[in-house]
């Protein structure tokens, strides 16, 4: 009786094992998900110091800078626009306001650069959102300008709030690969408009 009992609990043990490591594998990949969405938390709501306001400050300038530039030459450019025009009209409005908010935001709190981490969030986002819209659009010199001066500004800006490089606007990584593929070149807009000489006091950031 004895004998049997020993026997009995030993097959016991061994059928609950690999229950008890699976969960055990569980709570390790629980434990890990859960500091992942902490770092990304954490590195969402990172800011810089306020020594690097003043360079913060100039970056937030030039982005709602472009930013209106291109918004103001695509609406003037789009007077009937397509579904595809439409979606991007409005992603550059979005784009424009939060580049205007957080442009204002860090003028207002230099001393307080905390305060300016989720008016960047809020910009990086419509940021995002723009790149991939612009991805169903054709190709317009005004807003590879425009494009090249936001990305190079959007990298800097990178740095002090946590994020990694968003790659050079044209690289592949932003979404111009498709965006150029379709198109090759600088064409004429849909309504006739020739925007290759579209000057403004605007300058391309690149050669």
């Amino acid at each position: 009786m004895r004998r049997t009992t020993v026997i009995t609990a030993t097959l016991l043990a061994l059928s609950l094992a690999p229950a008890l490591q699976a969960q055990r594998w569980g709570d390790r990949h629980d434990d890990h998900s859960r500091n992942q969405d902490r770092y990304r938390d954490q590195d969402r709501y990172r800011y810089p110091n306020s020594g690097q306001m003043e360079r913060v400050a100039a970056l937030a300038h030039e982005i709602d800078d472009a930013a209106t530039y291109i918004h103001r030459e695509a609406e003037r450019n789009n007077r009937r626009p397509d579904r595809n025009e439409a979606r991007m009209l409005a992603d550059l409005h979005r784009l424009n306001e939060q580049a205007d908010r957080f442009h204002r935001r860090v003028e207002s709190d230099r001393q307080n650069p905390r305060n300016t981490a989720d008016e960047f969030a809020a910009l990086e986002d419509a940021f995002n959102r723009l790149t991939d819209t612009l991805r169903y659009n054709d190709r317009r010199s005004y807003i590879n300008r425009g494009m090249g001066r936001i990305y190079g500004a959007m990298n800097e800006l990178a740095r002090f709030y946590g994020r990694g490089s968003y790659g050079r606007w044209g690289d592949g990584r932003s979404g111009q690969d498709r965006y150029d593929g379709r198109y090759g070149r600088d064409r004429d807009d849909r309504h006739g408009r020739d925007d290759r000489d579209d000057h403004d006091g605007y300058r391309p950031p690149y050669n």
